[in-house]
């Protein structure tokens, strides 16, 4: 298991902690966690990404105040937990976000926040890169930016680019901008790596678009907003990525009117429920999903330290890692059956970000 921490400056981390990327051995029958390595040598890598193929590691770096952050790729040594460095590059916007890997492996892409205020011409919202045979990254293949802004005006005075994910098919890649409150959408050309605008699909004014996932068959999808709240589910039409929303639901407890940001979501493994990490209420929210595709509050847990930003399943679908940035630890839970039960111990990672499992048990 690879976990990103934040080892610089950066203003929604209060003291960091972290070393940069770190590399850890997970006992699945007991949960203990053996550290292994550290890549040092970046900064800010606080949000990770694993090739299906598990050969490879793509990190991208947020660096305060700066025009551009940074995009590192890294061959991966799945025995020892070393990471070392095939390439790194600009990612022609401030603040990247979020990074996903193609369905074929020969494409990634990376979004970019923005929060360093520039004309719209200087910056990227979202950027398509070619990778080489070994993982690295080649060239940038496509860019684009999103317009406008939204009605919060401390947050959402402008684009916000927070997630991207290609379609299930590869045909379409898709963009929650959290400034816009929209889900926008391209067609995605595989022989050229280019983008097309082609749509888009609009979430409550001022919700504030985070992260999503597609479900296994890309006929549903499901969008954490981080503005109000609430995980809001669509049905969409593979063949024309038109998406139509089907319901809105709480990640919090009625009757909560304290400060909380969602923020990571995963689908779990098998198709049942949706688990949603909500920072500063603390928890998981667990969804399940009905039979039409929406899904349904049903409780939340404690996650097991402060500010849950990320979580993630293991390989095998039975544990979820959470990062807990502001306790400075991973906190264990056994997926069993329909909901998440503590395991193990939580072990010590600075300022921890992001998580991205080895796709092979090892």
């Amino acid at each position: 298991m690879f976990a990103g921490s934040c080892n610089g400056a950066l203003p929604y981390v209060r003291n960091p902690k972290g070393v940069g990327i770190s590399a850890f051995r997970v006992d699945l029958g007991t949960g203990a966690a053996e550290h292994l390595a550290d890549e040092t040598d970046v900064l800010n890598p606080t949000f990770v990404a694993m090739s299906a193929d598990g050969r490879s590691l793509l990190a991208s770096s947020e660096l305060a105040g700066a025009a551009e952050g940074m995009l590192s790729a890294y061959a991966v040594d799945p025995a020892s937990g070393r990471l070392g460095l095939l390439s790194r590059v600009g990612t022609r916007g401030a603040t990247p976000a979020h990074v996903s890997f193609d369905h074929s492996g020969r494409y990634a892409a990376s979004v970019n926040y923005g929060d360093v205020a520039l004309p719209a011409s200087a910056g990227a919202s979202v950027v398509v890169y070619r990778r080489g045979p070994g993982g690295e990254i080649e060239a940038v293949t496509s860019q684009a930016t999103i317009g406008g802004h939204g009605p919060d005006a401390a947050r959402q005075d402008r684009p916000h680019a927070h997630c991207v994910r290609w379609t299930p098919d590869n045909r379409f890649v898709v963009v929650a901008d959290l400034g816009v409150d929209r889900l926008v959408v391209f067609r995605f050309d595989a022989t050229a790596g280019s983008l097309t605008k082609h749509g888009e699909a609009e979430l409550a004014p001022g919700a504030g678009p985070r992260h999503f996932v597609f479900d296994a068959g890309g006929a549903h999808a499901y969008v954490a907003n981080e503005l109000n709240s609430t995980l809001t589910s669509f049905a969409v039409d593979p063949e024309t990525a038109r998406f139509t929303p089907l319901a809105a639901e709480p990640t919090v407890p009625a009757g909560f009117s304290g400060t909380n940001y969602p923020a990571a979501i995963q689908l779990a493994p098998d198709g049942k429920h949706v688990f949603v990490a909500n920072r500063f209420h603390d928890s998981i929210a667990r969804f399940a999903i009905d039979s039409g595709g929406a899904a349904r509050l049903v409780d939340e847990i404690p996650s097991g330290g402060s500010v849950p930003r990320d979580f993630a399943f293991d390989p095998s679908g039975r544990i979820l890692a959470v990062a807990n940035q502001e306790s400075d630890r991973i906190s264990l839970f056994r997926y069993a059956g329909d909901r998440l039960i503590p395991f193990g111990r939580p072990f010590f990672c600075g300022s921890p970000t992001a998580i991205a499992f080895h796709p092979v048990l090892q």
